[in-house]
């Protein structure tokens, strides 16, 4: 079936196309900008607190081991809110 309110000269597949290639630009973006502030923070001593104030200990405690899983978390994370985002945007 035909999206009639979309453009006629896009069809669905590529219209699906281009919305994963915003979304992953827009995550991977994300991504970089948040790798960015977290090593100005690191460079400048402000992430010296020692207890989260906004995370469980246990989970706190995991993603500061681990700093790929708090990247992989926020690729996903932004991945999906963008995906949505221009999912709407296109359809309109």
């Amino acid at each position: 079936m035909r999206d009639k309110t979309a453009n006629p000269w896009i069809t669905d597949d590529e219209r699906e196309t281009k919305i994963k290639q915003k979304a992953i630009t827009a995550s991977w973006s994300g991504v970089f900008m948040f790798c960015t502030i977290s090593l100005l923070n690191k460079w400048l001593g402000l992430n010296t607190n020692d207890k989260s104030p906004y995370l469980p200990d246990p989970i706190a405690a995991i993603l500061k081991e681990n700093v790929e899983l708090q990247v992989l978390l926020m690729l996903f994370v932004m991945y999906g809110i963008f995906y949505l985002h221009y999912r709407r945007k296109l359809s309109a």
